[in-house]
């Protein structure tokens, strides 16, 4: 990233000095990072066949050594899910990772959870979180579950999962949580696990876009003062080990 801005205010700098008078600068300028822009737009829209629609744009300044692109795309609720683009540089080399897989293949990374969960608990309700993971650009459609663990260094499938209040002790739910962490821990997959056991008016009421806020109002107590919850379970399984 930084070798392409130095060359492009080299190349400013020549331009400017043998054009005075004749173009306009600011203009190329802007010209210029709308076409840089547009690079990586349409890059992830011909990798996945969808048409993107830029919101916002961070740069990564000097805080970060890569910059975000935001977009709306069909099929994604804009008030709660975007596809983001991270482009960085690696050995003067221009990389483009997105967060879109997350979206298309969640469906898939919740049912791989679903069995180790039900080890313990009837009729769970799974739903993918942080969204925001970045992928390599060889996951795409077709992709699997082994294919992500395979090319992304330190990936866990990280899922917030609501289950019904059927009357168990404290006791017995610790127990069949266990029976489920036993089960992740055999199949040396990696994955974060937030359980929680509602009343079942919260369960018939949350979803997919209401389910993080209601994390996030409880997560930080250790007994949590909710009259709808009876059980909270947070640990990230990886290796066999909990962490």
């Amino acid at each position: 990233m930084k070798n392409k801005g130095i060359i492009f205010i080299t190349l400013l700098t020549f331009m400017s000095l043998s054009c005075i008078g004749c173009v306009d600068i600011t203009s190329m300028i802007d010209s210029y990072a709308e076409h840089e822009r547009n690079k990586p737009i349409e890059f992830v829209e011909e990798k996945y066949g969808i048409e993107l629609e830029p919101v916002s744009y961070e740069s990564g300044g000097f805080v970060s050594d890569a910059d975000i692109i935001e977009c709306h795309t069909e099929g994604l609720n804009p008030e709660h899910e975007s596809v983001k683009i991270r482009i960085s540089s690696k050995n003067g080399k221009t990389i483009y990772q997105d967060n879109y897989f997350n979206y298309i293949g969640r469906d898939m990374l919740e049912a791989h959870v679903l069995p180790y969960v039900e080890e313990g608990f009837d009729s769970p309700k799974i739903y993918l979180q942080n969204m925001d993971v970045y992928h390599p650009n060889d996951i795409n459609y077709g992709s699997t579950v082994q294919d992500l663990f395979d090319s992304t260094p330190h990936y866990r499938i990280s899922v917030l999962v609501f289950v019904k209040e059927d009357g168990s002790t404290q006791e017995e739910y610790e127990e069949r949580m266990l029976a489920v962490e036993d089960a992740i821990k055999e199949s040396g997959d990696a994955i974060q696990l937030k359980l929680l056991v509602v009343k079942e008016e919260l369960y018939d009421a949350v979803d997919r876009y209401t389910i993080s806020e209601f994390w996030e109002s409880i997560h930080h107590s250790n007994k949590p003062d909710n009259e709808n919850l009876f059980f909270i379970y947070s640990h990230i399984i990886r290796d066999g080990e909990r962490q």
